[in-house]
């Protein structure tokens, strides 16, 4: 919840309910001041970073993480929270993370050599090329910048 309150301040708690219903169905609920917010109410930035957040936080995290195009649904403020907390587990050495993007302001939040540009050559092969070589950044850059992606 504290790391949660961190990214989203306005949440006061998170919790799970179940339905009484014949069916049981498990929901989340969101509370922001004295308002209770069911799932379903919840916008789709809020719900994927409870959801990431779950899956970085799980006390028995899987040795590999794949998560295409984390900034989608979220702001960059919150791509920076998130991008902090990635590291933190990174650094623990419990899991790997492997992320794709399209954000060049996501980029601007990691280290070069925590960067491998994917590619498809002329034959359509996909190519894996690290970005710490500073002649194939600057030359990448230059190809890509914010106003040409």
């Amino acid at each position: 919840l504290e790391t949660l309150q961190h990214i989203l301040p306005y949440a006061k708690n998170l919790q799970v309910v179940l339905s009484t219903e014949l069916e049981r169905n498990v929901y989340i609920e969101l509370t922001e001041g004295e308002c209770k917010i069911a799932d379903w109410l919840l916008s789709t930035g809020t719900l994927r970073i409870v959801a990431l957040l779950a899956l970085l936080r799980h006390p028995n995290p899987p040795p590999l993480i794949v998560i295409e195009e984390i900034e989608n649904g979220l702001d960059p403020h919150t791509i920076r929270l998130m991008v902090e907390e990635i590291c933190k587990i990174v650094a623990t050495g419990k899991t790997q993370i492997i992320l794709t993007t399209h954000s060049p302001y996501f980029l601007d939040l990691l280290q070069p050599e925590q960067v491998v540009l994917v590619e498809r050559d002329i034959t359509g092969q996909p190519t894996f090329n690290k970005v710490d070589k500073q002649h194939k950044l600057e030359k990448w850059a230059k190809h890509f910048m914010p106003t040409s992606i």
